[in-house]
């Protein structure tokens, strides 16, 4: 009870420092995210923080080690990146399933010693069957992560990196995609190494396990406890709100400007007071604050900045939704639905995903090949801009160290390789062998960052080169960002398909959904780590997760989700630390699974 008291005190004290100030405030959503922002802007900022490069260049420290241990761990595995790509297919397709039920778990048991009154190697003696402990299957497992890293960020992300970088970016997101690969092979392969499993039989595994039994195995005990629930108390926090604030306000966000009509529906002009709306021409949401002396006084949802339009003008270019100002309905709807699938823990949660991710992919993918389709003559263009931005000293954002920070900065906050969430997912597969659901994660990063993020690129490349041969004008211009990267996109692809943002809006739904219940997953799983296993423990998070459906979709909380942001990557920290010292255990669990392999294929 004293831990949990500690861990809800952290995230609620900086609002109580400043509730009764807020109060009385109209739009008390905005206040209370502005306070929240000035309690908390020295950890963004931190995160966050930008090491200078020279030329008026920087990069996030983050990105640095990110890419630094992705590269190390390509290295040091011999390219696994490339060399396990096809037998992961082949784990994933089942080729390797006999491996389950005859592998002799004797050499593992001799091998294994206790720590803390639980052997590390877990895998073979706990429980084990002749599928190989665990709750899901190997593609389940890998949908489950996936459903977490595709999403919004695939699609509005990505437009973001391309505006700022130019098409260059998009070389150096591929290129980061590969290398995360490795990374993501090593964290899950130590997901399911030190995974514990209850009396019931439900997975409980992650970074949280592998740093404390993984560095307490290497007699660096304290370090270990330390690290993990520094993990935990971040992934919480991530949890509640980049994980599920964010998802639930962007999907209502796009549901709401897809609801768009002309301002004319409105009878008086003050029915729009305090309602969001879609100036023509600008990229940022404004909300109506007041109409005063024959003008709309608007301040942006982005910036905050103020706005004066005629009331003429106003009429003749914004355009606001229905749904306006209902976004608690929309989170009370989307709650139900989260609350719904995570109550029945993991196996619900891969059952849906199993669903929704490979039909999202599908979806999304087939419209883009489409839309290439259409556009085949320009693929040649577009690749030729592509490899000239990406190597080209004038670029649009500073040359080519510009358009590189562009790239991976895209990959890295797109596929999470290296913050060790993905192996949480993991962790609840059905295997004996760790190392074969390593190899299955390493298919994330080339499915979200090489085959979905590079599609959207070339999608938005395209378009922006066939509107500006039509008309004469860009989609959008390179060296600009655009603050809304889902418009953008949905801009992009309706060039072509002009009914697709019926599909996109449908699309970001899922995505937010599955984004949520996946990190849902991740959040009870640190919860459980630091606050134990009992029901009512459960039955707290997840009743808090849902109350946060609800909010994300009503307020505007920039900075709280901000917060949160910097919190998912502050796990990466105590992570990477863990992944390094452990990486010769993951060199011991591949080679004996290639072995394994090797004498499985000897024998036909």
């Amino acid at each position: 009870m004293k831990k949990l008291f500690l861990v809800v005190l952290t995230f609620i004290a900086p609002i109580l420092l400043f509730a009764q100030e807020a109060i009385e405030e109209i739009g008390i959503d905005q206040k209370i995210d502005a306070k929240f922002g000035e309690y908390t802007s020295w950890f963004v900022e931190l995160i966050f923080a930008e090491i200078p490069l020279g030329g008026g260049l920087s990069i996030p420290w983050v990105l640095i080690v990110l890419v630094g241990a992705a590269v190390y761990f390509t290295i040091y595995f011999k390219l696994i990146n490339f060399t396990g790509f096809f037998t992961a297919i082949g784990v994933v397709r089942g080729k390797y399933d006999d491996l389950e039920e005859f592998g002799t778990p004797e050499a593992a048991v001799e091998s294994a010693h206790a720590v803390d009154g639980d052997l590390v190697d877990t895998i073979r003696v706990e429980k084990s069957d002749v599928e190989g402990e665990g709750e899901v299957s190997h593609f389940q497992a890998l949908t489950a992560a996936l459903s977490a890293t595709v999403g919004l960020g695939n699609i509005a992300g990505v437009a973001v990196a391309i505006s700022i970088g130019g098409p260059g970016a998009t070389f150096w997101m591929i290129i980061a995609g590969i290398i995360g690969m490795a990374t993501k092979f090593v964290e899950c392969t130590l997901g399911v190494k030190f995974r514990e499993v209850d009396e019931n039989g439900v997975i409980y595994g992650g970074p949280m396990y592998y740093l404390k039994k993984g560095l307490a195995e290497r007699k660096m005990k304290w370090l270990g406890r330390i690290l993990a629930i520094l993990f935990a108390v971040m992934c919480i926090g991530g949890s509640f709100g980049g994980g599920n604030m964010f998802q639930a306000n962007q999907a209502f966000v796009q549901v709401e400007s897809f609801s768009q009509s002309e301002i004319t529906q409105y009878d008086e002009l003050t029915d729009v007071i305090d309602k969001r709306v879609i100036i023509t021409g600008l990229a940022s949401p404004y909300t109506v604050n007041s109409i005063e002396n024959g003008n709309v006084i608007l301040s942006s949802e982005n910036s905050g900045a103020e706005k004066i339009m005629s009331i003429d003008e106003f009429k003749s270019e914004a355009k606001v939704s229905p749904l306006s100002g209902m976004g608690w309905i929309f989170g009370i709807i989307m709650a139900i639905l989260v609350g719904v699938v995570i109550i029945g823990g993991i196996k619900k949660i891969a059952n849906v995903t199993d669903k929704i991710v490979p039909f999202m992919v599908v979806i999304y993918v087939g419209a883009a090949l489409v839309i290439l389709g259409i556009n085949y003559a320009e693929i040649p263009k577009a690749f030729s801009q592509i490899f000239a931005g990406a190597f080209g000293w004038e670029g649009v954002a500073g040359g080519v160290i510009g358009v590189l920070i562009q790239g991976f900065r895209r990959a890295a906050f797109s596929n999470e390789a290296g913050v060790g969430s993905a192996s949480i997912a993991h962790a609840a597969v059905k295997t004996k062998n760790p190392a074969s659901e390593g190899l299955v994660a390493l298919l994330e990063p080339f499915i979200d960052t090489v085959l979905v993020c590079t599609m959207t690129a070339l999608v938005l490349v395209i378009s922006n080169i066939h509107i500006e041969a039509e008309t004469g004008q860009k989609l959008f211009e390179y060296g600009t960002k655009v603050t809304q990267g889902v418009e953008v996109t949905s801009l992009a692809f309706a060039s072509s398909i002009s009914w697709f943002p019926w599909i996109l809006t449908g699309a970001v739904v899922l995505f937010a959904f599955s984004t949520m219940i996946s990190w849902s997953y991740y959040g009870y799983q640190a919860w459980t780590f630091l606050f134990g296993r009992k029901k009512w423990a459960e039955y707290i998070y997840k009743g808090m997760f849902c109350c946060f459906v609800i909010i994300g979709s009503a307020a505007s909380l920039g900075s709280v989700i901000d917060f949160s942001d910097a919190m998912i990557f502050a796990m990466l920290v105590p992570n990477i630390i863990g992944l390094v010292i452990l990486t010769p255990v993951v060199s011991k669990e591949l080679k004996t699974y290639k072995a394994k392999i090797k004498a499985m294929k000897s024998k036909k």
